[in-house]
This record gives C-alpha cells, structure tokens and sequence, in this order.
C-alpha cells in the first residue's frame, strides 16, 4: 500500500532481464549500472483506485543516488486503474544508483497494481 502525500520506494521484486546482475531486487531495491555512461530510464507506475472507483493526482518519481532528479504528475482519474510513466536520460557513474518511486494525493493508502508496474533501463552508447 502507498500512503497518502508521501514518496514510496516502488519494490520491483520480479526481473525479466538483468544480464549484468546490476539491479538488487530484494533488499534495497536499487539499480546501480555495471559501467559509467548515458543511460535512458524509464518507468510505468499503476494505482488502483479507492472503493468509489476514484483517483486523486499521482506523481511517478526518478530517484538518482536518493535525490529526485525527475518527476511526472498524471491527474485524478475514474478510470479501473491510473497509469503515470516516467523518462529521463542520466550521466550516471558505476557507482551511482537508481530507484523509483511514486506518491499519490488522494487522503488513504493506494495499492499498486503490479501486472502494470515496471521499470527499464537502457545503456545509450
């Protein structure tokens, strides 16, 4: 459950790819890259809603070393759930490291939907 106006780490615990072992998927739930470069990063973020069918505004966040260094805002929605994705393009070091998160303004705890949420990240070359 993500709580009300406050940024949750989004614990993404499957992989489907992860050839370089570089994405820790059940401790802290960071990517750090095997090698420094010019990396695209991307995230889809789904919410359900509340027992109404209703939403109140969403933000998809880019966590770079624990600062936000990018952020999305998708507004409310009556939709059966509310995706909010998320791009950005990062000089990162191989020390560096990277994480989602998501907050919601809608006044209780939203639950993600996880056949919905995921996170990607490309080496640019």
């Amino acid at each position: 459950a993500i709580a009300d106006n406050t940024y949750v780490k989004v614990q993404f615990s499957v992989e489907q790819y992860d050839s370089g072992g570089t994405y820790d998927n059940s401790t802290n739930y960071r990517w750090t890259p095997a090698s420094s470069g010019r990396y695209f990063i991307y995230a889809g973020l789904t919410l359900l809603p509340d027992a109404s069918g209703k939403f109140g505004p969403t933000i998809a966040a880019i966590y770079k070393n624990g600062s936000i260094t990018n952020s999305a805002n998708e507004k409310s929605s009556s939709a059966n759930y509310q995706t909010n994705s998320i791009t950005d393009v990062l000089e990162l070091a191989a020390t560096d490291y990277i994480e989602f998160y998501v907050k919601h303004v809608h006044g209780s705890s939203r639950d993600i939907y996880s056949a919905n949420t995921f996170g990607e990240v490309y080496l640019l070359g």
